[in-house]
């Protein structure tokens, strides 16, 4: 494969991620807009009766928490955190396995309210757009976990993991594997908007979409969701048409997929000559003498 014909499919393939995207982008700002917005007391108090089809409904207002939580790798101060651990290892030369150790999701009960009385928020189920990572590393065993009773520390706030045991299908994991601990966590947020569904006077997860919850307004999601809808249909119009063009010139110029790329050109051999050295004395001939 020539590096024109691979120039093209890099092209092709930055215009279908941002296709991609745009969809993704598409089908948020429709949520925002066809998801009915009303106050916290009538979510509350009304629940279905002001929500719109499947019981979608939104809220903002200022978030209370009684209690934050505190995520167990980072220590971080939060209203929901996911902790989850896998295992990697080589199979073969070509194979590698991994598996789910644990995993554990906690969240703490929240509210909304915009002045008209509070209304309960389960967070379950929420986007990773909404959450943040906040810390992802990877360890194997070495001759210090082994000292240290098998234990591999993640980070300096006192999460370990122990290696050898079981996963969460009881899977044995051989003592080379790979171990990687991932944290996300939902800050506690002074001001949310939710787009969820109403169920018996609170707000929760739908079942066919994820919980929405942002330190952003409604209004400010829609004039984020429109640029970015406009910046990844951009880079689809001007990278497509470009791959494809070059993708055909590559094509058609016999620099294809099954081309071969072009042989380095021979350099000619250059004969180095010894200069001669200014001060060398002149060789000198053994002249017979002449008989007298």
């Amino acid at each position: 494969m020539t590096a024109m014909f691979t120039a093209a499919m890099v092209l092709l393939g930055v215009a279908a991620m941002g296709l991609v995207g745009f969809l993704m982008q598409r089908h948020k700002a429709g949520r925002l807009g066809n998801t009915p917005l009303v106050s916290t007391g009538d979510a509350a108090q009304k629940g279905a009766s002001v929500a719109g089809e499947k019981g979608a409904i939104s809220v903002q207002g200022k978030l209370a928490c009684a209690q934050p939580l505190v995520s167990p790798v980072t220590k971080t101060t939060c209203v929901y955190f996911e902790t989850k651990v896998t295992a990697e290892w080589k199979v073969s030369d070509s194979e590698k396995r991994s598996v789910l150790v644990t995993e554990r999701r906690e969240a703490a009960p929240v509210a909304i309210d915009d002045g008209s009385g509070p209304v309960q928020v389960a967070l379950s189920n929420l986007s990773n757009d909404d959450t943040k990572q906040v810390f992802k590393k990877s360890n194997k065993m070495g001759l210090l976990n082994v000292m240290d009773g098998r234990t591999l520390k993640f980070g300096d706030q006192g999460f370990t993991v122990t290696a050898g045991m079981p996963s969460d299908k009881g899977d044995r994991i051989p003592s080379d594997a790979e171990y990687t601990v991932v944290e996300t966590v939902l800050p506690v947020l002074h001001t949310a908007y939710v787009a969820g569904k109403a169920d018996g006077g609170k707000i929760v997860a739908p079942s066919w979409v994820s919980l929405m919850i942002s330190g952003k307004s409604r209004d400010e999601l829609l004039a984020a969701t429109a640029s970015m809808m406009k910046r990844t249909k951009l880079v689809s119009l001007i990278a497509a048409p470009a791959g494809a063009v070059l993708a055909i010139i590559a094509l058609v110029t016999g620099h294809g997929p099954g081309a071969k790329p072009a042989a380095p050109a021979a350099t000619a051999k250059s004969t180095l000559v010894a200069p001669l050295k200014a001060d060398a004395p002149a060789p000198v001939k053994n002249v017979a003498a002449a008989p007298h």
